[in-house]
């Protein structure tokens, strides 16, 4: 009986979501959880254009609408033009995910100053966690079910900052 009565607000039909960075790795899995949701998606790819069309391919499989757009967004006039596409291609915009980063894999006696800037023009932030720990909460923020959550910090680390 709760089941019934939850569902409905987890429904994101008739929502029009863009998420940064959604060509590949966790953005894919956000792209596609909210898909699930019913939403129709504005995917985005940097670097990974190929990446991105398999996104959309898949969005579309679950006969969601989708478009996908190369955005750099440490660049005010690909974010603005990103944001118009999703007007004007989906129809709106209601679900804004800033996904977009940047991964260097190797040791931190190894990063140098170049390297460093980088990130920190993406994210000063690590990641914690697969895609699958962040997907189900970006959809339930995205949903009915989170209205009257307002200006909160969701830690989605494993109890990393408990510690």
């Amino acid at each position: 009986m709760e089941k019934e009565l939850l569902l409905p607000a987890f429904d994101l039909t008739d929502k029009v979501a863009v998420v940064t960075g959604s060509s590949k790795g966790l953005g894919k899995w956000i792209a596609m959880g909210l898909a699930q949701a019913g939403a129709d998606v504005l995917v985005t790819y940097c670097g990974s254009k190929n990446g991105g069309e398999d996104t959309c391919e898949q969005i579309s499989a679950l006969e969601r609408k989708t478009c996908l757009v190369r955005v750099d967004v440490r660049e005010v006039d690909s974010i603005e033009a990103m944001v118009q596409t999703a007007v004007e291609e989906l129809g709106g915009l209601d679900i804004m995910v800033n996904n977009a980063g940047i991964s260097i894999r190797k040791p931190a006696f190894e990063i140098t100053p170049e390297v460093y800037k980088r990130i920190v023009e993406f994210t000063p932030l690590g990641r914690v966690g697969g895609a699958s720990d962040i997907t189900g909460a970006v959809v339930f923020l995205a949903s009915e079910a989170s209205d009257f959550i307002t200006g909160q910090t969701l830690s989605i680390d494993g109890g990393r900052t408990v510690l």
